[in-house]
């Protein structure tokens, strides 16, 4: 089982992240029983999203 927190990254010079986890409800586990295919990330280490931050932040 995996544990997936959401969050905001703000669009000024400052890295602000905001949890958004609690827009899914108290009850939002996987895809309601629904099989709805893979899902993919472009991002998948923390190597690469530190890049990205760099990049962009």
């Amino acid at each position: 089982m995996y544990q997936v927190k959401l969050y905001q990254v703000s669009e000024n010079k400052i890295l602000n992240l905001k949890n958004i986890t609690n827009i899914l409800g108290s009850n939002a586990e996987g895809f309601e029983g629904i099989a709805e295919g893979k899902v993919y990330y472009k991002y998948k280490t923390i190597s690469e999203i530190k890049k990205w931050l760099d990049k962009n932040y």
